[in-house]
């Protein structure tokens, strides 16, 4: 996956899930959720969106992170497309 990103061959992802400055102002002193809410006001919305909004969960995070921790991401088969691999 990297070497196609490198090679500018692949389309680069990123999943935000907190919002720590927004127009020169600090937010870490606010709730996460008030910062998750103008996060996902700032992230453009559309189909092909580079950058994805990670939806706040308000319990159970660890059995989210857990198994995310736990798992190796290779390229499948040359398609360009990624998969999970459980470790």
């Amino acid at each position: 996956m990297f070497d196609r990103l490198f090679y500018r061959q692949g389309t680069p992802y990123s999943y935000e899930f907190d919002l720590l400055w927004l127009d020169g102002r600090d937010l870490r002193g606010m709730a996460l959720v008030k910062r998750k809410e103008r996060l996902k006001a700032v992230i453009p919305v559309g189909p092909a969106g580079q950058i994805l909004y990670l939806e706040h969960l308000e319990e159970r995070g660890g059995a989210l992170f857990d198994p995310v921790v736990n798992t190796t991401w290779k390229e499948s088969s040359g398609s360009g497309s990624t998969v999970a691999v459980t470790s």
